[in-house]
């Protein structure tokens, strides 16, 4: 019967490609008889067998360490020793990115009347945008019941939320409304828009 082990898999590397995964490479193993293949230990644990001299892991999260060796086994199923150790820490997830439209229900409004502000926060990043906030900047002359500040929770990548403020029209004149919108990772954005109070004289 066959009774001997494999050479240790050699020259081990690992390499962090992404923040989903990390690459491997090592040296083949020699075997009298023959190598049938290689396994693949995350952390000690194993977490793939192969055939070949590389192999990708997808298995990851972001931002974390995580240490690897390989083991070769031949026809009768022994096994090496464990090559060397390899360690690699994946990439952190890329920002959220965010934008910020804003519009209003009307544009020129008379005066003491309520005109709605409304704002579509957009995530145009490839990542979940957490803990979002939108917060209404409002020249003097203009005021709302509603806080200035509303929490919008988190964005899903590429979706959108809509919030609201009703505005009142306290002075006449023509005024500039800012939305500043940011998330926990300090992505931020802003957008504005424009509305003219006239004297309730003029809007009769």
């Amino acid at each position: 019967p066959d009774i001997q082990s494999p050479t240790a898999p050699t020259n081990l590397t690992a390499t962090a490609v992404s923040s989903s995964r990390i690459d491997l490479t090592w040296g083949a193993s020699t075997d009298n008889v023959a190598v049938a293949g290689y396994k693949v230990f995350r952390n000690a644990i194993l977490i793939a067998t192969v055939t070949g001299t590389s192999y990708s892991d997808t298995g990851v999260s972001p931002n974390t360490t995580y240490n690897y060796f390989v083991k070769a086994f031949d026809t009768s199923n022994n096994e090496s020793p464990a090559s060397n150790t390899a360690t690699a820490t994946t990439l952190p997830l890329p920002p959220s990115s965010l934008s910020a439209s804003v519009s209003a229900s009307e544009t020129s409004i008379p005066q003491d009347e309520t005109v709605v502000i409304r704002a579509t926060v957009t995530n145009t990043g490839s990542t979940t945008a957490n803990s979002v906030t939108a917060t209404i900047v409002l020249p003097s002359g203009l005021s709302t019941p509603d806080p200035l500040t509303r929490n919008l929770g988190s964005i899903s990548a590429g979706a959108s939320v809509i919030v609201e403020w009703e505005v009142r029209t306290d002075v006449v004149g023509n005024y500039v409304i800012t939305i500043n919108v940011a998330d926990s990772t300090g992505a931020t954005a802003s957008g504005s828009t424009s509305i003219t109070v006239i004297s309730e004289s003029s809007g009769d």
